[in-house]
């Protein structure tokens, strides 16, 4: 588990909504705990959006993994791909 993984509030996180009044959560699975509350002018944008947001955590996990396995080699470290994914990670992170 990540430093990052750690501080921030665990996945897998779900959809919860839309509600009657239109909002709609992000959660976690394990604690039930409000990540985020939405609110769209365009429920199939705002869809899409909640979906990425729901999506998060595994997706830094796979990118932290994916970078991982990389190593450290020049090439790795090089790339436009592996400086997009490492500025990515950092973003997620708050670095």
């Amino acid at each position: 588990m990540t430093a990052r993984a750690q501080s921030s509030s665990p996945g897998p996180w779900r959809i919860v909504g839309p509600r009657s009044d239109g909002k709609t959560f992000i959660k976690t699975d394990t604690e039930n705990l409000a990540i985020a509350a939405l609110s769209f002018s365009d429920n199939k944008r705002g869809q899409a959006n909640a979906c990425l947001i729901a999506a998060a955590p595994e997706m830094l996990e796979a990118l932290e993994a994916l970078v991982g396995d990389w190593g450290v080699t020049a090439r790795a470290e090089t790339t436009d791909e592996c400086k997009a994914a490492r500025a990515a990670i950092a973003k997620a992170r708050g670095d």
